[in-house]
């Protein structure tokens, strides 16, 4: 990376004067990038100097956008683990508050919940 970005930093006044814009920068870069040796060497010096400095500044673009990509997706990771844990717990708390009636009614009818629970043994057949 330090080769790559000190040899855009020497090329950028350069680069700045000859107001390229990013679709001649790519244009120049992928037929270096589907070009064969031979084929570079044979074009004239100005042509292959433009073709190489595009290809330098285009894989410049490239190495930053996917640097900054990986620094976005690693800085939203913990954020996404927050709000995974955040929902983990809630689905945990509705689910005990669900089974759980001291959690939704007040503590005078939770105790008579129990009280009538068919573990208390009191049965409620309705009588004739």
């Amino acid at each position: 990376m330090t080769t790559l970005q000190a040899l855009y930093l020497d090329l950028l006044p350069l680069v700045q004067r000859l107001d390229l814009s990013y679709e001649c920068i790519r244009y120049y870069a992928y037929s270096v990038i589907k070009a064969q040796i031979a084929q570079i060497s044979r074009r004239t010096d100005e042509d292959r100097f433009l073709h190489l400095i595009a290809f330098i500044v285009y894989q410049t673009f490239k190495l930053n956008d996917t640097l900054v990509d990986t620094l976005l997706a690693q800085a939203h990771k913990p954020r996404s683990t927050a709000r995974r844990r955040t929902k983990r717990r809630s689905i945990s708390r509705n689910a005990n508050s669900a089974t759980n009636p001291s959690v939704l009614w007040p503590i005078g009818c939770a105790r008579m919940w129990e009280a009538c629970s068919p573990r208390s043994g009191i049965s409620w057949r309705m009588q004739n």
